[in-house]
């Protein structure tokens, strides 16, 4: 039988979201431009604090570029505890996670044509592939060292590819996330 791995996920969002998370549980994010596939998002212990990260998201995220104004005026931050059985566990942070995913991709990409033509919006590749990786192996749950930009790198406009934060994907959250352990951890008014 395997193992249970047991994760501390910490997610940064408004104090109205984490009202409706703390009362519903999470739902899974669907967005075209998710970096590693479907599902719910949290900041992991890794390469960086998951509090400060997940603080630094939620004020983040709260800037709206068009109005040049905040979108709401305090941010929360929601804990929880993630199990996933080892076998359905995919860490991209060893080089037997990534080796394996990159086995699959290959596969994906020589495989599905269809899904990398001339002319499409890129932005998208890293989700279709996890999607892909995710079905295929079986994973529950994907964990990824990312460069995720803060206040400042987005002020300056940086890029990088030096990853800065560690983030946890959980694709299959109705069986993965204790709802019992969901909590509001931090909330502060976003100036």
């Amino acid at each position: 039988m395997a193992e249970i791995k047991e994760f501390t996920g910490y997610h940064g969002t408004s104090k109205e979201n984490a009202a409706k998370i703390i009362e519903s549980k999470f739902l899974p994010s669907e967005n075209h431009d998710d970096w590693l596939g479907y599902g719910v998002y949290f900041f992991i212990e890794g390469i960086s604090c998951p509090i400060k990260n997940a603080k630094e998201w939620a004020i983040n995220q709260a800037w709206n570029k068009q109005n040049r104004t905040h979108k709401y005026s305090h941010y929360s931050i929601v804990k929880t505890i993630v199990n996933v059985s080892e076998e359905r566990l995919l860490d991209l942070t060893t080089s037997i996670g990534l080796e394996g995913f990159n086995k699959v991709r290959d596969h994906i990409i020589t495989t599905y044509n269809n899904f990398f033509l001339k002319g499409r919006e890129s932005i998208d590749d890293d989700r279709k592939i996890c999607n892909m990786v995710i079905s295929l192996m079986n994973v529950d749950v994907l964990i990824n060292n990312l460069y995720i930009k803060n206040k400042i790198q987005r002020t300056k406009k940086i890029n990088s590819n030096i990853p800065n934060v560690t983030v946890m994907l959980v694709a299959n959250h109705k069986e993965c996330i204790d709802a019992s352990s969901i909590s509001e951890v931090e909330t502060g008014e976003i100036k």
